[in-house]
């Protein structure tokens, strides 16, 4: 096997499954088990919300879609509430996430989520996937409400220039990232030596590394923080990766299936190239 070290891979949530299990150099489980899902969810139904609002079972949004509003009323011709979009950009984020792992994401409460999902499902912007593993994803509307909204939140906010100044900033410190997780799995690429966490020592080392990149990334975070409260469950979620990785818990650090440090990393990433409106492959290489 050719060893090409840990690549950042993000993609749009009809390929962010087979994005991900490009990944890993050296966990082919995991990697097969990402290509088998991506592959097999061509053929898995959608399921939408149908005539009498029913979500099905497992969705995390049990019963019946609240439906308490004015018959003249329509939930796509209101203004999108907070959650709701926080609901649907996590979900634009992640390509295809359990409710469960939209409340991780979003730092919303169960309620609000289940909730929120309801009313997008209600809309059309998200549907409910069910197959071999389950899950929400934006559907085409859903991603041309959530671009419309972004747009709009970054022009009434007013914070563009703050945000950008903040996206500039991680930059410098990406390919740091990208070069830990690339020492976490491989110790030398050119011998095609994988790292078998057999040394203690190397691991330490590592995951030394990674700390020190954390503490430059958390002002970071908390600056964004300040111009959008959308962007403050990243430092929490960064937080709880990094103490998993310290337990000796490895899958913590990289692992793609799992909110990982390398998983949130890639959100963040992902979140301000979508903010900023700026495409990955005209994205500055530092």
């Amino acid at each position: 096997m050719t060893l090409m070290g840990f690549r950042e891979s993000w993609s749009d949530p009809m390929t962010s499954r087979l994005a991900r299990s490009q990944l890993f150099v050296g966990d082919e489980a995991i990697r097969s088990e990402c290509q088998k899902l991506t592959a097999a969810e061509a053929l898995e139904p959608i399921v939408g919300p149908n005539v009498d609002h029913e979500v099905k079972s497992g969705s995390g949004c049990p019963g019946k879609i609240p439906d308490g509003r004015d018959d003249a009323e329509t939930l796509d011709s209101r203004p999108m509430h907070h959650a709701e979009f926080v609901v649907l950009h996590n979900a634009k984020l992640k390509g295809f996430a359990s409710a469960e792992a939209l409340v991780q994401s979003s730092g919303l409460p169960i309620p609000e989520v289940e909730k929120a999902l309801a009313q997008l499902a209600d809309v059309g912007h998200v549907m409910y996937r069910e197959g071999r593993i389950s899950g929400w994803a934006a559907t085409t509307a859903g991603r041309e409400a959530h671009k419309s909204h972004l747009t709009q939140e970054l022009t009434e906010s007013g914070h563009g220039p703050a945000i950008r100044a903040c996206y500039e900033e991680f930059l410098v410190h990406n390919a740091e990232l990208l070069a830990v997780c690339t020492a976490w799995q491989v110790r030398d690429i050119e011998n095609n030596e994988m790292n078998d966490h057999l040394d203690s020592d190397y691991d330490d080392g590592v995951r030394d590394r990674l700390a020190g990149l954390h503490v430059e990334v958390v002002p970071i975070c908390r600056d964004l923080t300040g111009q959008l409260r959308r962007y403050s469950a990243y430092e929490p979620r960064l937080d709880v990766a990094l103490g998993k990785v310290r337990q000796g818990l490895n899958e913590w650090f990289a692992r793609p299936i799992i909110d990982s440090y390398h998983t949130v990393w890639m959100e963040l990433h992902e979140d301000l190239l979508a903010t900023l409106a700026i495409n990955r492959a005209s994205e500055p290489q530092l």
